[in-house]
């Protein structure tokens, strides 16, 4: 069963505890890491790169922010935190480290391809666990719609049509 407390620690911060998971913690320790990835955009020269280091941090902001907003979404994305963030730094400081040192050999070529594209899969798997998060929502909203609609139209309110994923406005 899904357990969430909140108290109030020394300096009067609200902690959030979801199960054995402290919400607070994680989202501090999140933070450190998405600036610290918003850091390496400055660092590395390829321009790709810079921008989708860029899109990275914007899309860890947005799901820390929304983590921040309702902790209980943190079951759908508990792997961003725990393994997509800190090996992304890891990748990020190793493909700077080998950039700076300009090295020509053909393993450090293929390891700084291979980490561009890589990296570009992370900032496409950053924005799906972004959308994964408000799946439900959209779900659950559509359908608020849909009935909404329904009785507007059956009172004689509405008769626009709200369009919705199921039920196209017909023009």
């Amino acid at each position: 069963m899904e357990h969430l407390n909140f108290y109030y620690g020394d300096n009067k911060k609200k902690q959030v505890i979801i199960g054995n998971r402290n919400i607070t913690e994680t989202i501090a320790k999140a933070k450190i890491q998405t600036n610290e990835i918003k850091a390496m955009k400055s660092k590395v020269d390829d321009v790709r790169m810079q921008m989708n280091i860029g899109e990275i941090g914007e899309t860890a902001d947005k799901i820390i922010n929304t983590i921040e907003g309702n902790p209980k979404k943190i079951k759908r994305v508990e792997s961003f935190f725990d393994y997509y963030l800190p090996s992304t730094i890891n990748i990020l400081k190793r493909y700077d480290e080998i950039e700076n040192q300009r090295l020509i050999s053909s393993d450090s070529k293929k390891f700084m391809e291979h980490a561009q594209k890589l990296i570009e899969e992370v900032e496409k798997a950053f924005k799906s666990q972004l959308a994964s998060m408000y799946q439900n929502d959209i779900v659950d909203t559509d359908a608020e719609m849909k009935v909404l609609d329904m009785m507007l139209k059956s009172e004689g309110l509405g008769t626009s049509g709200i369009e919705t994923k199921d039920n196209p406005k017909e023009e």
